[in-house]
């Protein structure tokens, strides 16, 4: 059964792709899943012409991960058809997603991030993906403050953004940045007509990169660390 979370999040979703022209369909039947999907089952398929898209909308944690990319590796090799995850986040709110992705390590921020990133082309779900980037920025600055001796529990989206400041994890220019991006994302949550741009997604998305690049520094290739004699 699904999460008053999940439903709300998949109504969103079908209201959307109504406006744009979509025929939807919730929790499609067997009948409308092409055969190469086997037993997979999304939550919604969206069809207009030639297109046909399918979203697995799932809260946070009861993905099965694997299946899921084995999914989307394979309906690749199909022209028309398109996966896309949706994660429902476990905590609603706007002034505090600390506690949202808060039991993930960095490999499961990484694996949020893919999640959001195969959103990122359609320009009707910026608001998505800016809501999404946010609560992978706030929970890696989380995990960065543990990581650096001082993580504080309870801490506001802001007071997190001023304490990574004061701690050195972030620059002034950031923490400015960052704080314009969490009003931007909290008014889109409210429900006003605000405008998410391509820009404001990117900067956000290269945050979170940098964010998490600082837990976890990727290791040099081997080859570029050799020295010619």
């Amino acid at each position: 059964m699904k999460t008053g979370q999940e439903v709300r999040a998949l109504q969103e979703l079908a209201e959307e792709y109504r406006r744009l022209g979509y025929t939807v369909i919730l929790e499609p039947s067997a009948a409308l899943i092409p055969s190469f999907l086997g037993n997979y089952r999304p939550e919604m398929l969206a069809i207009k012409d030639d297109e046909h898209l399918l979203f697995d909308v799932k809260l946070e944690g009861a993905r099965d991960v694997d299946a899921f990319w084995r999914m989307v590796a394979e309906i690749q090799h199909h022209a028309g058809w398109k996966l896309t995850g949706i994660t429902v986040p476990h905590v609603d709110t706007e002034v505090n997603t600390s506690g949202v992705l808060s039991d993930l390590d960095v490999d499961g921020l990484r694996r949020h991030l893919r999640e959001i990133d195969l959103l990122s082309g359609d320009p009707q779900l910026r608001p998505v993906v800016l809501s999404r980037l946010w609560v992978v920025y706030i929970a890696a600055l989380r995990l960065l403050a543990i990581q650096e001796g001082f993580e504080r529990d309870g801490d506001a989206d802001y007071e997190r953004l001023v304490r990574a400041e004061s701690n050195g994890l972030i620059s002034n220019a950031e923490c400015e940045e960052g704080r314009a991006l969490m009003v931007l994302r909290s008014r889109v949550a409210n429900g006003s007509d605000a405008v998410v741009a391509l820009e404001d997604c990117q900067q956000l998305r290269q945050m979170v990169q940098r964010t998490i690049d600082r837990i976890a520094p990727v290791a040099a290739p081997e080859a570029a660390l050799r020295v010619e004699a």
